[in-house]
């Protein structure tokens, strides 16, 4: 009777065979980039790291991006909290959008209320005095037409009195000499003197009625002034109260909080009856609220001493590694630089600023948040010639001393080509000549590598 052969055995022999089948040839990618299988007598082919020629870049860690706009809005005025509005159908919290010119709280500051009412009160008093001092002025008008008729009736009267004298002289005179001639006695002469005496008195008496009404007239023309001034320093006392008034108008107004942009709210600090402390002169004084404006952000990062120089506005910038967005990598430019060093970090601010309601990494929409953290790599140029940089490792030194680098063509062939050098130090050097921007150098073993070897590039 045969003895069944145990399945367990059966397995292990079959994995010994394909065992013993794997030791007997390589899986080797062909030139072509086919499907790896097994060959036999076949040499693996050389495997290079390549780097993409290109301008110099620079990696700066710790950039973080911040809201456009940000601002801790304070209250100006003390008092509690009345009520905080409401934005489609909820109560202003942290993120909260809001528009500029939205109301967000307002505090409750009722004798400042009662003081606005005074001041107003005020100005309508100042406005009466200000009729009265206007009626005033007519009246002074007035007296000083009046004084000016009582003059020249006063003169029609000096003129009348006049012609009585130069009549009462000339009839003294006529007596008088017909006394002389004896034709009429003395009693005549002496009534024609006294009439004249009196006809004199009065001319003198006409005299003093004008030099009375000129007075009168001076004295209205003084009224006139005074009660032109009164009515001037009226109208000042009524700009004054005016001013006063409006004063306390936009203290009262203050006491209503308002967005001073578009934004978010990111930052509460307040409920009802909370007490507010103004922040005129209060260093204690808390904010109510924190907006940011978030449609625009910038993304800030500091450049070293080392490396402040090489960085401008315009260069071509990409904000990536950032905390919370796996893959994401969102193009900019340089926007804003401080063009100067910081006294104590010896770092320069530089800002990549950003369309938030656009932002894009490979066509898809990205909403960067406040806070958060990344790199920014910046590509520099130079402002006459561009510089290509590549690896230090990547140019090699032939025996006449000249420089060159192995760029891998389409095929996977190298190519030795000579370049000339602009600086060169621990990392990177810069080329000027030789290659072109895209062109793939190997980084590392070049000397090793011979014209037209085909190779297979590592990938990352």
């Amino acid at each position: 009777m045969m003895r069944k052969f145990p399945i367990r055995n059966l397995v292990v022999l079959i994995a010994m065979v394909l065992l013993l089948a794997g030791c007997n040839g390589e899986f080797q990618a062909d030139a072509t980039g086919s499907s790896p299988g097994p060959s036999r007598g076949v040499a693996r082919l050389t495997e290079v790291k390549v780097y993409t020629v290109g301008p110099e870049k620079i990696e700066l860690h710790g950039a973080s991006v911040q809201g456009m706009e940000t601002t801790r809005i304070m209250a100006k005025v003390g008092g509690y909290v009345e009520s905080i509005s409401t934005i489609n159908n909820q109560e202003v919290d942290i993120g909260s959008s809001v528009k500029q010119g939205d109301v967000l709280a307002v505090v409750n500051v009722p004798e400042m209320e009662d003081q606005r009412q005074e001041k107003e009160a005020l100005v309508v008093q100042a406005q009466s005095e200000e009729k009265q001092a206007v009626a005033a002025v007519a009246q002074a008008h007035a007296q000083l037409m009046n004084r000016s008729a009582e003059r020249k009736q006063a003169q029609a009267d000096l003129k009348e009195k006049q012609a009585a004298q130069q009549l009462h002289e000339k009839k003294f005179a006529r007596i008088d000499r017909l006394v002389k001639q004896e034709a009429i006695g003395d009693e005549l002469l002496i009534e024609a003197e006294y009439a004249l005496a009196s006809a004199r008195a009065a001319v003198s008496s006409g005299n003093a009625a004008i030099e009375t009404a000129d007075a009168k007239i001076t004295a209205a023309k003084a009224n006139v002034k005074k009660s032109v001034a009164d009515r001037e320093s009226a109208a000042a006392r009524i700009k004054v109260a005016k001013h006063v008034a409006r004063r306390f108008q936009t203290l009262v107004e203050y006491a209503t909080i308002k967005a001073p942009f578009d934004g978010v709210i990111i930052e509460r600090h307040i409920d009802h009856g909370s007490f507010v402390k103004p922040a005129m002169s209060n260093s204690g004084a808390m904010p109510l609220f924190k907006i940011a404006r978030i449609d625009k952000v910038r993304i800030v990062v500091a450049v070293s001493s080392t490396k402040a120089a090489k960085v401008t506005v315009e260069q071509k910038a990409e904000f990536h590694s950032i905390g919370g967005l796996r893959g994401v990598r969102v193009p900019g430019v340089v926007s804003r630089s401080a063009r100067a060093l910081d006294p104590e970090s010896r770092m320069m601010r530089i800002e990549v600023h950003l369309d938030n309601t656009n932002t894009r990494s490979r066509q898809q929409f990205v909403e960067l948040k406040p806070g958060m953290f990344g790199t920014v790599t910046v590509t520099l140029f130079d402002e006459n010639y561009q510089i290509l940089v590549v690896p230090s490792s990547a140019v090699a030194t032939d025996k006449k001393g000249k420089n060159h680098v192995i760029v891998i063509d389409d095929n996977n062939h190298c190519h030795r080509q000579p370049v000339k050098i602009k600086f060169r130090n621990e990392k990177l050097a810069g080329i000027i000549s030789g290659v072109k921007m895209g062109d793939l150098v190997v980084v590392y073993n070049v000397p090793q590598l011979k014209k037209g070897q085909l190779v297979s590039i590592k990938s990352e």
